[in-house]
């Protein structure tokens, strides 16, 4: 009888523990620090070469992209996937030009071009986080401002 109560228990917890999910996901506190970044068209627009701002001066030799800081908050099981999920426009901007311009790279770290094609304006992203069986979409977490100086 002992075998039976056995076997029939150990029956019971595979048939009860197969629909677990595996893994998790919270974005409750998920932000960028800081959460705007001007992205200027005309870098080092001044007539004295030597008055550039040092910052311009190295994103013009190199050509770098405009790139945000890692998001920070998220807490889930590795692999954690960012996608773009939608942006809002506002003040002249034009959210299907930047939609294919900006680039979601690992850890949610956004990424503009050295020179932008989309208008300017203010630009907010939002974006979709993915772990295992999990999905969350964190609203309106960084805001753009694209504009010539």
């Amino acid at each position: 009888m002992k075998y039976i109560y056995t076997l029939f228990l150990v029956i019971m917890a595979f048939w009860g523990c197969q629909d677990v999910k595996i893994g998790c996901l919270d974005v409750n506190n998920a932000e960028y620090m800081p959460d705007t970044m001007l992205v200027r068209k005309e870098l080092g627009v001044i007539q004295d070469d030597w008055n550039i701002v040092r910052q311009d001066r190295m994103r013009l030799k190199v050509k770098a992209p405009w790139v945000t800081n890692q998001i920070q908050g998220v807490i889930g099981t590795a692999p954690i996937q960012y996608s773009l999920y939608d942006v809002t426009a506002t003040d002249g901007g034009d959210a299907e030009v930047f939609k294919k311009e900006l680039k979601v790279r690992g850890g949610g770290i956004l990424e503009m071009p050295f020179l932008p094609e989309s208008p300017n304006g203010r630009y907010t992203v939002s974006l979709k986080v993915e772990a295992e069986e999990y999905s969350a979409i964190i609203e309106n977490v960084f805001t753009f401002v694209i504009r010539q100086r």
